[in-house]
Parts: C-alpha cells; sequence; structure tokens
C-alpha cells in the first residue's frame, strides 16, 4: 500500500489530476481484495529506512480497502435481521429545513399538552360550574402555580374562580404560542415557507418566496437587510450565538413576571420576587459570555468542531445528568421550610384514581382488604383526604424529584445512543481524520467496535423501557385500572 501512495513523475508536486486514477485504483483494490497482494510483497524490497521514510507522511488512519471491508462486515452482521429499529432515528436522511421543523412542532406541542395541565386544575370555572378533580399531574405543578401567583391554596370560591380566570389566561397564551410552533414547524418540514409572516419581522425576501431558516434576519422587512448571525458549522461558532439566545429567554421571563405577573424585581431571596431579580441578572451575564465566545469562539473541545452531530449526542447526555442532579436537589431542598410544598398538609384533596374506600389497614400497617373505609361512600368514589394524614407536601416532592428523574435517564438514553449511532457512522465511512478524540481512535478492531457500541445500544434500550414501564404502571395505578390501585405503585 505504500507504493500506491507515491505520486507518478509526471503530475508535479501537488498536482491533484494524477492522483484520480490512483484513486480509482483503490476503489477497485477494495472490491478486489486479492490486488492488495502484490503491493504488499513490494513494501519490504526497499532497504528499511527508505520505507520507513515513504510510508510515514502517506500512510492515511484508514484505507479505502479497509473501510469497504468493514461496511461489507458491518452490512454481514445487521442483514439477517428483519428490522433495524435505530434506523428511524437516522438523522442524514432529514434536511436542516426539516431537523428545524420538526423541533418547532415539538415545543410547540409541549406547551400544548401544559395548557392542558392548566386547565386540568381548575377546582370552580370562573361562572361558578364545578371543575375537576385534582389529579397528580397538575399537583406537581399547583406549588409553582400558587408561587406565581396564578393559582391559591384558598378554599374560598370567589378566590377559585379568580384563579380560575388566571390558569384559563394562562392556558390560553401556551394554547395560542404552541400552535403557531406547531404550524411553523409544520411550514420548515414542508419547505413551504411563503411568508405569511412576512409583515412582521421574520425575513428580508418578498411575500410567496420560499426561504431557508439559514437566510433568517430579525426586522428584515422594516430595516434594509436585516439583522443576522453567522450560519454556524462547528461547535465553537454556535456557542456565543446560543448563548446570547439564553440570555434573551432570562431577559423575557423577567419582564412576563414584571409585568404580566406582577412580581416586582428584588433582591429579597425569601420571595419570589428574587426570581424576577435573578433572571436580569442571568440575562446580563449570558450576554456578556455570549459576546465574548462571539467574538472569540472557545478552543475547548475541538474533536467536537468538526460536526454538529457528535456535540448533539453529548448535550443530550449532560441535560440527562443535569436533570437527575435536578431531582436529587429537589428532593433534598424542597423538603425544607418550604411554604409553596409544606402548605399542601393543611388541604383536603378530591384525587381522581384514587380508592381509598377500598383499602385498610391492620394494626401491624399491613394491607387487610376486609376493612374498608368511608362504608358510606360507593365504591371506588372520589373520597376526600387530608393532606397531613396522606403526607401531600412530601407526596408531591417525591413524585416532582422522580420525574427529573425519569427525564433525565430518558435524555442520558438518547445521548448515548445519538453518540453510538455517530460513532457507527464514523467507523462505516472510515472519517477518522476527521475526529481528533482519542475515545474515538480506541478501539479500531472492527469485531470490538460492534460489540461495544452494540452493548452500550442494548444497555441504554433497556433502561429507557424500563423507565417507561415504571410510568405506565404508575399511571395505571393512578387510574386505578386493571386492578392496580395507588398502594401498589412505585
Amino acid at each position: 500500500m505504500a507504493d500506491q501512495e507515491k505520486p507518478t513523475p509526471s503530475g508535479g508536486e501537488g498536482g491533484g489530476a494524477p492522483k484520480r486514477p490512483l484513486q480509482a485504483a483503490k476503489l477497485q483494490a477494495a472490491s478486489k481484495k486479492p490486488a492488495a497482494t502484490p503491493a504488499a510483497e513490494k513494501a519490504p524490497a526497499p532497504p528499511k529506512e527508505g520505507a520507513k521514510t515513504a510510508s510515514v507522511p502517506a500512510k492515511p488512519v484508514v484505507m479505502e480497502a479497509d473501510v469497504a471491508d468493514m461496511k461489507r462486515f458491518l452490512l454481514k452482521r445487521t442483514e439477517t435481521r428483519t428490522t433495524k429499529w435505530f434506523q428511524v432515528f437516522d438523522a442524514d436522511k432529514l434536511t436542516d429545513e426539516q431537523v428545524f421543523g420538526g423541533h418547532l412542532a415539538l415545543l410547540g406541542c409541549l406547551g400544548i399538552v401544559m395548557g392542558i395541565y392548566y386547565i386540568s386544575g381548575i377546582q370552580v370555572f370562573p361562572n361558578g360550574a364545578v371543575g375537576f378533580y385534582d389529579n397528580w399531574f397538575y399537583l406537581t405543578i399547583k406549588p409553582r402555580m400558587v408561587s406565581l401567583g396564578i393559582d391559591t391554596y384558598s378554599p374560598e370560591t370567589a378566590d377559585l374562580m379568580e384563579a380560575a380566570r388566571k390558569l384559563l389566561w394562562w392556558a390560553g397564551i401556551h394554547f395560542a404560542v404552541g400552535a403557531f410552533l406547531i404550524y411553523g414547524g409544520w411550514k420548515h418540514w414542508t419547505s413551504d415557507l411563503s411568508n405569511p409572516l412576512a409583515f412582521l419581522f421574520f425575513w428580508n425576501k418578498d411575500a410567496a418566496i420560499p426561504g431557508n431558516f439559514r437566510d433568517f434576519r430579525m426586522f428584515g422587512s422594516i430595516i434594509p437587510g436585516g439583522i443576522g448571525g453567522r450560519s454556524a458549522k462547528t461547535y465553537a461558532e454556535a456557542l456565543g450565538a446560543h448563548t446570547i439566545y439564553q440570555a434573551f429567554l432570562f431577559l423575557a421571563w423577567g419582564f412576563v413576571m414584571w409585568f404580566a405577573l406582577d412580581i416586582t424585581p428584588e433582591p429579597n431571596f425569601q420571595k419570589i420576587n428574587s426570581e424576577a431579580f435573578m433572571s436580569f441578572v442571568w440575562a446580563a451575564v449570558f450576554f456578556a459570555l455570549g459576546f465574548y465566545w462571539w467574538a472569540n469562539p472557545p478552543r475547548a473541545a475541538e474533536h467536537l468542531n468538526d460536526d454538529l452531530k457528535a456535540i448533539f449526542s453529548v448535550h443530550l447526555t449532560s441535560m440527562g445528568y443535569v436533570n437527575i442532579a435536578l431531582g436529587i436537589f429537589a428532593f433534598i431542598a424542597f423538603k425544607q421550610n418550604q411554604f409553596f410544598y409544606q402548605q399542601l398538609n393543611d388541604l383536603v384533596f378530591y384525587i381522581y384514581g384514587e380508592p381509598f374506600n377500598r383499602v385498610g389497614f391492620d394494626a401491624n400497617g399491613n394491607t387487610d382488604l376486609t376493612k374498608i373505609e368511608y362504608p358510606e361512600y360507593p365504591p371506588y368514589a372520589i373520597l376526600p383526604k387530608n393532606g397531613a394524614t396522606f403526607g401531600m407536601a412530601q407526596t408531591v416532592i417525591n413524585l416532582l424529584a422522580f420525574n427529573h428523574i425519569i427525564c433525565g435517564f430518558l435524555y442520558v438514553f438518547a445521548g448515548v445512543f445519538h453518540g453510538g449511532q455517530y460513532l457507527l457512522k464514523i467507523q462505516m465511512s472510515g472519517l477518522y481524520n476527521q475526529i481528533k478524540s482519542k475515545w474515538i481512535a480506541l478501539g479500531r478492531n472492527k469485531e470490538f467496535q460492534v460489540k461495544f457500541v452494540g452493548t452500550i445500544m442494548v444497555l441504554c434500550f433497556t433502561t429507557m423501557i424500563s423507565v417507561y414501564a415504571v410510568i405506565c404502571w404508575n399511571s395505571l395505578c393512578e387510574l386505578n385500572m386493571m386492578g392496580a390501585n395507588i398502594t401498589m405503585s412505585f
């Protein structure tokens, strides 16, 4: 193979044209493995020192023949399987526009779901009609809604009606924004950007002309040329812009708390006003970091700069660990004297799916189905439950922490899954020279690579299935379905 790497005498130094026949010869050598044998036999002919000098500068990381052999090896390992489930997530089949639109639509769906959650917390509608029973989904966010002044712990009908008006208003905002994001995501997914909102500020093109999200120019319909940024191709270029985006989010949330929720920013960390104050502080910090990184892209993690898909998997994994850490933090911190959580113990709850009258306990605390609580109620009625007896504050804190940990595991699964898929493609393409990470360069044995990536994927897949199994089982218990009640949940 060393002789094949030598340039031909007629091509001159640095000429690109004479190398093309050699490339074709390499591809032919990849399809016909015996053709590489004569070249290998010629290698020992020159002196040792000369051969060493000739082979070092021209030796590639992975030869084309090795890549072809690896592709045959990997396909042979998978062609007998009827379903390659991981190919569903093959983002290479999607355009940048579709990926962007898909993420917009997912954010919109999240907004719709949150709007439904807010409506489910209404106990008395503004017109006096009876609302809904308590449910575990809303109870996990009820302390947050009370702290923002949207919901209330008061049992008075007038207060509950006022809270219902605020919850409907809050849900309506989420429905409107969610629908807009879903619509925008669909327009990007279908590449049908006819710019119906060009009169606002999104594009600097004429109406009815399809655009591309990489042509985005802020206030393009107002300012000639608009305000645009770079279309980042590397992680280093994208970091500054994304940090500025985060700063705008902090700034927007601070203004929402100040002007929409009437929570003035105050540096009093015993009140919710400190959150509005810190929103502006963090906005200033992120603006400073963003503009600094915009002018001076960081040189850390350079092996990830060549492909944003690599940093995507790293981000997913890190977000998962952050979620797990937040769950643990919530479990420890909220057990302290937190008013918005401890107040739950002073309320009476009517929780849908809680068959309290079907559950009894003996003197030892064991379940005794012969003892029935509240015999005056019909079976499976929605019964009142005192928060202090039930330990509602700790239960909600446990649910909050558990939900964060579940989401964290799912993020970790997604990150390692996408990372494993990315490594698999790197192995098949042979582009080791584009990635400067020692972790990717290790283990170049084909059998080891497939076993390593496959093992990681299997572990993550089983982790995801187990987490979803817990979610589904607890939902069955909460809704009292298939004979499972709340005492059987995790």
